[in-house]
């Protein structure tokens, strides 16, 4: 039986419209309450196993715990592309010289623009800003399922309208972890946020 989640389940019914709206933005299947009142569709909490290894903040603490002991920094690179293929292909330069280094990454997947907006209110701002660089929601389920964030961590930076919405779906998608304000992110090139604030 699955772990209660109480605040994470009350969210999901209190915002079950947004959820809805971004479930059609991005078209990637999301929590919805049954017509009992009862969250399905949430997963596991972490620890979790998902595309054969177990994910959690606690990878993220074990690099941070390496990082003390070492006095060196994890390198936290950031790179996400237009699809999952893409960044996946891409990432695997970035692991073969970790791999030649013998270091552990804790990888920043770039989101597309449109993740931090509002799919309720902002549905044309999204429809206008797809494709401008990163990857989307359903990207980052795929990126996993290929492989994505096997040996190194993976994060998303979770910010904007419905910082809520991209936790769940990091979570879903089987991320380490991912950022939360306060935080400044700024996409240079390309519409998408701009417009928007």
């Amino acid at each position: 039986m699955a772990k209660m989640r109480p605040n994470t389940e009350r969210i999901i019914r209190e915002d079950i419209d947004r959820i809805k709206a971004y479930e059609k933005a991005f078209g990637v299947k999301m929590p919805y309450v049954d017509e009992n009142g009862q969250v399905q569709g949430l997963p596991d909490a972490y620890p979790r196993e998902v595309n054969g290894v177990v994910r959690s903040g606690y990878r993220l603490t074990e690099l941070g715990r390496q990082a003390v002991e070492t006095g060196n920094p994890i390198l936290n690179p950031i790179l996400g592309r237009n699809s999952a293929e893409e960044t996946y292909n891409e990432s695997k330069h970035m692991y073969d010289m970790a791999e030649k280094l013998g270091i552990t990454l804790f990888q920043f997947v770039h989101s597309e623009a449109t993740r931090h907006i509002d799919p309720l209110d902002g549905i044309e701002l999204i429809e206008q800003s797809r494709g401008k660089g990163g990857i989307t929601p359903a990207g980052e389920r795929e990126f996993v399922q290929i492989g994505g964030g096997s040996k190194h961590p993976i994060r998303i930076n979770a910010t904007g309208d419905t910082t809520h919405l991209n936790v769940l779906n990091a979570l879903i998608a089987g991320f380490d972890g991912t950022d939360l304000g306060p935080v400044i992110h700024v996409h240079f090139g390309g519409r998408g946020i701009h417009d928007f604030k």
